[in-house]
């Protein structure tokens, strides 16, 4: 009996202590999660301000930005009938000359093609030339059209954000715009939550892999009407396998006060699944089931010893 209560005391001390230390984990990301709740509210109305901020400049943006490609069309149209006119200038002269010309003729030709060349040394040199009427509107036209653009990109990516679903109690808040990333046997995966996945091979430029873009939270297709499961993000459409599938990607959140891409395993050909913490996945639930599971262990070693398979198969029952 001795052997039975000594392996029974330290089974049950190993497991207490696991135990603990997860409730541990789970209070801290529940806390983390409360945090993050808390500033919600105000970053959601800080996006909506800007966006109705941004759609009021992107008019004013775009009308200027339209100006000034018509400017710079007209400059263009302009320098090219110049050069147009220059290079018929050009060959009347030559044509001209070519009937008369002379040895005199000759020499000042030579020395117009030596002033010439004395001309593009200089234009080669340190100091800059100064800027034409057109490099400056071209300069002007592609400096308004990146500020559209951007502007543009700008109000797409508040507008998405805006429209995602977050989980329940926007949970999953704070991953938008958020992306993570770990090296995993020589390759690098990068989740961007509702964004994409990726993989890129270790020391191998131009190797990076789609391995799924965000579609949804999971459903499980065997049941009608399947709840859905907002602990599990589904990425699909990824690069194409050869000879298919395409590549897709399951991650699994699990919680933990920070966000960490702990592992990344292929199950099956070009399926992907990872596992991440984050406090969108914690619950008081979780933390009310590990102290009563605590509880209950700890009145079941007091009141008497199990044989070692009963304790340990109460005590790594799932919650």
């Amino acid at each position: 009996l001795g052997g039975c209560e000594n392996f029974c005391a330290a089974e049950g001390s190993k497991i207490r202590q696991q135990r603990e230390a997860d409730l541990e984990r789970i209070e801290a990301g529940l806390r983390q999660k409360e945090e993050e709740r808390s500033h919600t509210d105000e970053k959601l109305a800080q996006w909506k301000a800007e966006l109705e901020e941004l759609k009021a400049k992107l008019p004013e943006l775009e009308a200027a930005s339209n100006a000034a490609q018509v400017e710079l069309g007209e400059l263009e149209h302009e320098e090219h009938k110049r050069r147009e006119a220059e290079a018929a200038e050009r060959s009347g002269e030559n044509a001209e000359e070519s009937d008369v010309l002379s040895g005199e003729e000759a020499d000042d030709e030579s020395e117009y093609a030596q002033w010439m060349e004395h001309e593009e040394e200089k234009d080669t040199g340190e100091e800059p030339k100064e800027k034409t009427p057109l490099q400056i509107a071209r300069e002007k036209a592609d400096t308004l059209r990146d500020e559209a653009d951007d502007i543009k990109k700008q109000v797409e990516q508040h507008e998405k954000n805006l429209q995602t679903d977050f989980g329940p109690d926007y949970a999953y808040f704070s991953l938008a715009n958020e992306c993570v990333e770990a090296l995993f046997e020589h390759y690098n995966y990068k989740i961007c939550f509702f964004g994409k996945v990726t993989q890129k091979e270790e020391g191998r430029a131009f190797s990076e892999m789609r391995l799924g873009e965000f579609s949804s939270y999971y459903t499980d297709p065997a049941k009608q009407d399947s709840p859905t499961d907002y602990s599990i993000h589904v990425f699909t459409n990824g690069d194409w396998c050869p000879g298919g599938p395409a590549r897709e990607t399951k991650v699994k959140m699990r919680c933990g006060a920070t966000l960490q891409l702990i592992s990344v395993k292929e199950p099956s050909r070009c399926k992907y699944e990872a596992e991440v913490t984050h406090p969108g996945s914690c619950s008081a639930a979780d933390v009310e089931a590990l102290r009563k599971s605590i509880d209950e262990h700890e009145t079941l070693s007091q009141e008497q010893y199990l044989r070692p398979d009963q304790y340990i198969t109460h005590a790594s029952e799932e919650l």
